[in-house]
């Protein structure tokens, strides 16, 4: 397949994720999250594909646990970082990769599908079943309800007004739903929060309020729909 992937998406994923990579920081709990999931879904030595890189913590921490991964990202520099730690990572975009079909044993999406334009949701989606197995496994987060003008920023110099993080799309349980109904069988979707869990009394009680309001879809704790589904 032809990579053709958004300059505009580009710009900002190179940035955050080469010149701005402390941002990925709190994202922490959320891969230390999503490894475990991973590990309850799949077995040793199963190809699994994180789609977007950021730190490339996942994609180390799951080939230390003995899966064999893959990683795709628009970022030369985030993947040629990656592929020097010996993982499978490649350049491009779930609407346009190089994989082949029926070929992952688990995919994970978190926190890129809400950044995929409108009109590609549908071949996004589309690609993610084609490269699945039967019966494999996709789990997928992104933030719930967000208000995409509260993040709106403008450039000083063109005067053109875009999102900071590159969202394009916001979600609640019902519209992301709807997303996976007709080709996956649903086997868990719920608003949630990633606390850190961090031992200290101060740390626990924050980190779990923050899960209780988080399980509210409260934005005071940045709230994400958590997905997990079934190829059909």
């Amino acid at each position: 397949m032809t990579k053709t992937i958004n300059n505009d998406q580009m710009k900002i994923w190179d940035f955050f994720q080469s010149k701005n990579k402390q941002s990925f920081i709190p994202a922490l709990p959320r891969y230390n999250f999503l490894r475990k999931e991973t590990k309850k879904y799949t077995k040793k030595g199963n190809k699994v594909l994180n789609i977007g890189i950021g730190l490339g913590f996942l994609e180390e921490k799951l080939s230390e646990d003995g899966f064999e991964v893959y990683a795709l990202d628009p970022s030369k520099e985030v993947v040629k970082n990656l592929k020097a730690k010996n993982i499978k990572a490649k350049i491009g975009n779930i609407e346009n990769h190089p994989f082949k079909k029926d070929f992952f044993d688990l995919i994970v999406i978190s926190e890129v599908i809400e950044h995929i334009p409108k009109q590609n949701l549908k071949k996004a989606i589309t690609e993610i079943h084609n490269i699945l197995k039967y019966q494999g496994i996709l789990i997928a987060t992104v933030p719930y309800n967000e208000n995409l003008q509260d993040n709106d920023t403008i450039c000083p110099k063109c005067g053109n007004q875009f999102h900071r993080w590159g969202h394009h799309n916001t979600f609640k349980k019902k519209a992301f739903l709807n997303l996976f109904q007709n080709n996956f069988k649903i086997k868990k979707i719920k608003i949630m929060s990633f606390p850190d869990w961090a031992f200290s009394i101060t740390r626990l009680i924050k980190a779990l309020i923050k899960y209780l309001l988080g399980r509210f879809g409260s934005q005071i704790t940045t709230p994400r729909i958590y997905l997990v589904a079934q190829k059909l």
